[in-house]
């Protein structure tokens, strides 16, 4: 068999998103962000050529069009292998090489017997050596194929083409020597070599360049094959060709418009249109490392889709802590061309440590993205597939990355005091019999509250809210939290002065406002955050604060200036649903700390010792009601002292629990029969 070739450039993806400029005269919401200064005019900005960045000269590189080991590998590995078999059919004794090529032959008697062995074998020879013509052509076609769509899915056109154009075109022969219209001399006909994945790979990336070069090249490569067939000379195998070039361009059609162009921007140079905090990184430290370059990265430079798959996990690690935007860029490129990274960079964003920085940075990614496409959907923006795609990746991911962070919190609730001692049948029996003698436990917790001097310490206040917690730990300096004079100033500023700065940190993304981030601030934080999306939900058309929903039917009705100050409204809003995500991020993780800070006060020790003692006393004073008590318990424990979660959170505890209680009161217990254990 022998498989011929075409050359393809290199085509970098669509363009990032473009902003859409405000229109003279519109009124901006007061109290809101800076929503794009004025402008001339909203219509869509001039489309660069696709691939080309705004703004951004397209630079001619050629080296791309020959194979690398680190950008496409599997094309070097095969490259490498078709080198030594060439070598050998060269070199080696002539009848050892006929043997192994009858070997590897696919014919029928091969295929019956050792198929799979055949298949592969044969597209490990070339017909005429290296210096045949296609094996340069093989040498381009994968190469530009391979920096499109990666090298596993390369591998799998190849094969595709090879295996199916082979099936097609030897299938027939042997039904035909099997029913007696050919010779039996047909099932042993030599066939070998690489034409066939050739010719799929060349339908592959002719369905990948664009219009003005992939249709020349299947004209080409087309009219070639259709010369060979009126040639006559080999008829079977250039049929072959045929249906692996069909093969090729219907194996990407099957991907649709969309996964194509997706497919074209995967390594391309674009910056991506999200503009997001920068400076943030594991738990929401802020971190004032000066950041440093990456592989492919300048120092000052923001991380790029096509820069995440080559930058090592460990580089990787530090351009995330060092800035929030290079998380949500890394955050993009996983959703969008997980298939196409590194497991280790999923694994990394998944981590514990890193799901709640993971999740803001979706959410971050996903508000403005959806934005982006109503503006895009508005204008006529040719790059509204591509977007939308992107958007509903991000909005996958966003989903997962909601269940996770609900896993952890679950974990960290099911692992923590309250619920262990809800699902231990010994320490539930205890709370049951407090309950039933109240006044005999409370007058045992003074006795041992006295004989420890517990009174000697001041008790801590109740509080409204866990604001007052926050306040109350920061003065008795269980939470440590220096005030600097932008703290002070917010502190004694007006709710007016608060809520503007809260939206100049949300308009602003590149910079966050720390005085807002005190513990002290975030209660005010919150309410400002709250005023804020009241505010914009409604100039945003949206039904709620909480979500920016789709946009009313008659969006498309208004006029330009009024369109362009909804769609600004609408990415504030999502920059506000971000930030009050993030500040409930920071309540719950200082509650957290402060839970875990309690267990040190000497007073919660010594408190703690006190209730202990009194449990000790009440349970030497009623032995028979706390067997009772356990008694009615043992029947619904999974082993020994153990009680099922399902019970702990369940109606029938509550229902047992009333029973137990009046069977005590009462005094029924002492008639009851002791239910057995399961």
């Amino acid at each position: 068999m022998e498989r011929a070739d075409a050359l393809g450039d290199v085509t970098p993806g669509p363009p990032a998103c473009s902003d859409v400029p405000v229109a003279d005269g519109v009124r901006l919401l007061d109290g809101l962000p800076r929503q794009r200064g004025p402008a001339q005019s909203v219509t869509a900005r001039p489309v660069t050529a696709q691939g080309a960045a705004p703004g951004r000269r397209w630079v001619a590189r050629p080296w791309r069009l020959l194979p690398s080991p680190t950008g496409t590998p599997f094309t070097c590995a095969f490259a490498a292998v078709l080198l030594v078999t060439s070598f050998v059919s060269e070199h080696a004794d002539p009848a050892l090489v006929h043997t192994l090529h009858q070997g590897s032959s696919t014919e029928v008697a091969h295929l019956v017997r050792t198929p799979v062995l055949v298949l592969v074998a044969s597209a490990l020879w070339v017909v005429g050596g290296v210096t045949s013509p296609y094996v340069v052509v093989l040498l381009f076609v994968l190469t530009a194929l391979e920096r499109r769509i990666g090298g596993p899915r390369t591998a799998g056109v190849f094969a595709l083409g090879h295996v199916l154009a082979t099936l097609v075109t030897e299938v027939p022969v042997g039904l035909a020597v099997l029913v007696g219209a050919l010779p039996a001399s047909s099932a042993h006909r030599l066939d070998y070599g690489i034409s066939f994945g050739v010719a799929a790979s060349v339908g592959a990336l002719a369905g990948l360049l664009r219009p003005w070069l992939g249709w020349p090249m299947l004209a080409v490569f087309g009219g070639a094959l259709a010369q060979d067939l009126v040639e006559y000379a080999n008829p079977l195998t250039n049929w072959g060709h045929v249906v692996a070039l069909a093969i090729g361009v219907v194996a990407v059609g099957a991907q649709g418009p969309a996964n194509r162009r997706i497919t074209e921007s995967h390594r391309s140079t674009t910056t991506i249109p999200i503009t997001c905090p920068e400076g943030w990184g594991r738990g929401g430290a802020r971190s004032h490392r000066r950041p440093r370059a990456a592989e492919g990265v300048g120092v000052g430079e923001r991380l790029r889709v096509a820069d995440v798959e080559r930058v090592p996990t460990e580089r990787l690690v530090e351009l995330i802590t060092e800035s929030f935007d290079n998380l949500v860029t890394v955050a993009i490129a996983e959703a969008v061309h997980g298939r196409f990274l590194p497991p280790r960079t999923g694994r990394l964003l998944r981590k514990a440590e890193w799901r709640l920085d993971w999740q803001d940075a979706l959410l971050c990614a996903g508000g403005e993205l959806q934005v982006a496409t109503e503006r895009m959907r508005y204008t006529g923006d040719p790059r509204l597939e591509v977007t939308e795609h992107r958007l509903s990746r991000v909005r996958h991911r966003a989903h997962e990355a909601a269940v996770l962070v609900k896993k952890l919190r679950r974990n960290d609730f099911h692992n923590s005091r309250e619920r262990k001692s809800g699902t231990n049948s010994h320490l539930t029996a205890q709370g049951w019999l407090r309950l039933a003698f109240p006044d005999e436990y409370a007058e045992s917790v003074q006795r041992e509250r006295d004989r420890r001097h517990l009174s000697d310490f001041a008790e801590p206040p109740a509080f409204r809210d866990v604001h007052d917690e926050i306040a109350y730990a920061v003065g008795e300096g269980r939470l440590s939290a220096p005030r600097s004079p932008a703290v002070d100033a917010l502190l004694s500023a007006a709710d007016t002065a608060v809520r503007l700065a809260a939206a100049d940190d949300a308009k602003d993304q590149e910079e966050r406002d720390m005085a807002l981030r005190h513990p002290l601030m975030l209660k005010r934080w919150e309410n400002a955050l709250r005023e804020l999306g009241e505010m914009a939900a409604e100039r945003a058309r949206a039904e709620t604060p909480h979500a920016l929903g789709t946009l009313p039917d008659d969006f498309r009705t208004l006029s330009e200036a009024e369109a362009v100050a909804v769609l600004n409204a609408r990415r504030f809003l999502a920059a506000v649903q971000q930030r009050r995500m993030e500040c409930k991020r920071y309540v719950r993780q200082l509650t957290q700390a402060l839970r875990e800070r309690a267990l040190e006060n000497p007073y919660t020790l010594a408190a703690s010792e006190a209730k202990a003692a009194a449990d000790r006393l009440l349970l030497e004073g009623h032995p028979a009601e706390y067997a009772f008590i356990r008694a009615e318990l043992r029947v619904h424990e999974e082993y020994a002292g153990r009680l099922p979660l399902s019970l702990v959170s369940s109606p029938g505890r509550a229902e047992i629990k009333r029973r137990v209680l009046g069977a005590l009161a009462d005094g029924s217990w002492l008639c009851s029969t002791l239910p057995e254990a399961r």
